[in-house]
């Protein structure tokens, strides 16, 4: 796709559900993946940061593992998510550690010297072992919609802050709900619980992200940000390059007295809610949501579903009032759209089909 232009598609799932995916890249850094299964439909979206690396390996992954063990009628399907989540985020930083196994301890001065990291982690993504660094030094963050066979109930798995929300008609008005958790800093529950798990360590957000890096406060990869030793952290995954970190950014952390990582964290949250015959699905990474700012809060995600019912369109069309650009010709919709400082923009409108 190139830079500023559309890219929609339709699918046709089982019993009638339509699922309508649009997305702008920018950065061309989110991948979306609607996929049928035994048990009901799936819909996911990973939003990655630092490049499209996770978000890609993510995206052939996670979904697989999560239909192989969702279970409609088990009591634990958060505990069963949070297991797939947490393990497949671990999996990323033992590809790195694996390979020091049998070699001097990381805090040996040994690895002050970069040739001697190189020659263990390879030179660039045409070696195996530095193309899974990169997925451990990278990041994204993951939401996933899972609709039963008899579409009655949703489970909504969240990950970082994409969006899930529900339109349902209430006195004859769509109504938005939001489904999930939005994990970043603009979050207050996330912001204590990052105080109350690193008490007196001052500016844990700055800058409205974590340790002033990152805007989301749960994500996959990232594990600079997450491994217990500086050595691993600095030395090693530094090199791993476009490290993520920039040394002024350990200087930071120091100065704050933070050492006490991880300070992301990989567990997911679940919800489970209940689907009504005529509502509707929004899925959405954060990139839609920051460009609707100048849109009123209770306008924003009505906007998107009655302008596709009025227009009875569900090409990049369906969002243009929703981002209040609906009276511009296309080709100015799409240069405003494709400004190099936006965010990717990935929509998944789901259409239930009752």
């Amino acid at each position: 796709m190139q830079l500023g232009t559309f890219a929609t598609s339709t699918s046709l799932l089982r019993d009638g559900i339509k699922a309508y995916q649009s997305a702008l890249p920018t950065k061309n850094e989110d991948r979306t993946v609607v996929l049928e299964f035994e048990h009901g439909t799936l819909i996911a979206i990973f939003d990655g940061h630092h490049s499209d690396e996770l978000a890609e390996f993510a995206s052939k992954h996670i979904p697989q593992l999560v239909i192989e063990r969702f279970d409609p009628e088990a009591a634990d399907i958060p505990e069963v998510m949070t297991q797939i989540f947490e393990a497949f985020d671990q999996s990323l930083i033992s590809k790195v550690t694996q390979l020091f196994i049998g070699k001097p301890d990381l805090s040996d001065p040994l690895w002050d010297d970069q040739g001697e990291v190189f020659e263990v982690i390879g030179y660039g993504h045409q070696d195996p072992q530095f193309s899974a660094g990169r997925l451990a030094t990278v990041g994204t963050t993951v939401l996933i919609g899972i609709i039963d066979k008899e579409k009655r109930h949703i489970w909504v798995v969240s990950l970082g802050d994409s969006d899930a929300v529900c339109g349902r008609l209430r006195d004859g008005k769509m109504t938005p709900i939001m489904l999930g958790d939005r994990h970043n800093c603009s979050n207050p529950d996330e912001v204590k619980r990052l105080a109350d798990e690193h008490p007196n360590e001052p500016n844990l957000v700055q800058w409205n992200r974590v340790q002033g890096l990152l805007a989301v406060t749960r994500a996959l990869g990232d594990h600079q940000m997450k491994v217990q030793s500086r050595s691993l952290s600095r030395r090693i995954m530094g090199y791993f390059y476009p490290s993520t970190i920039p040394d002024d950014g350990y200087e930071r952390m120091d100065a704050n007295g933070q050492h006490t990582p991880p300070y992301l964290s990989s567990t997911p949250t679940v919800r489970r809610y209940e689907l009504l015959p005529q509502d509707m699905l929004i899925f959405a990474s954060d990139g839609l949501r920051d460009s609707m700012d100048k849109i009123p809060a209770d306008d924003r995600w009505m906007s998107l579903w009655l302008w596709r019912m009025e227009r009875n369109t569900n090409s990049w069309a369906t969002l243009a009032f929703g981002l209040g650009l609906a009276t511009m010709d296309p080709d100015k919709m799409a240069k405003e759209l494709a400004d190099a400082c936006r965010d990717d923009i990935s929509v998944v409108i789901v259409d239930l089909g009752w």
